[in-house]
């Protein structure tokens, strides 16, 4: 499902940049003084991050509800005695 593979890719958006600002921040501890990172520098990762978490609740959250209307779907339609194929609603790519 397209909304699952945005909810990785934003999840694994928000993890890079974490990484990065440790790896970064863990060298700018070893410097001596003050370090290479500023206070706008910090301040402007960090609301970065923010917002790559924001985004990703909110993909993972879209995700979610359009897995649980396609189960109550699926559910609906065999009820009405039909068949429904397990996997993907649509299989290849739209590339």
């Amino acid at each position: 499902m397209e909304a699952e593979k945005y909810a990785c890719s934003a999840r694994s958006a928000e993890l890079e940049l974490a990484s990065e600002m440790a790896r970064f921040g863990s060298l700018d501890k070893k410097l001596p003084g003050e370090g290479f990172i500023g206070g706008n520098q910090r301040t402007h990762w960090n609301a970065q991050l923010e917002s790559l978490h924001s985004s990703t609740v909110t993909a993972e959250a879209r995700a979610n509800l359009l897995r649980r209307d396609l189960f109550d779907l699926r559910k609906k339609i065999i009820d009405l005695g039909y068949q429904v194929p397990e996997g993907p609603v649509v299989s290849g790519s739209l590339d």
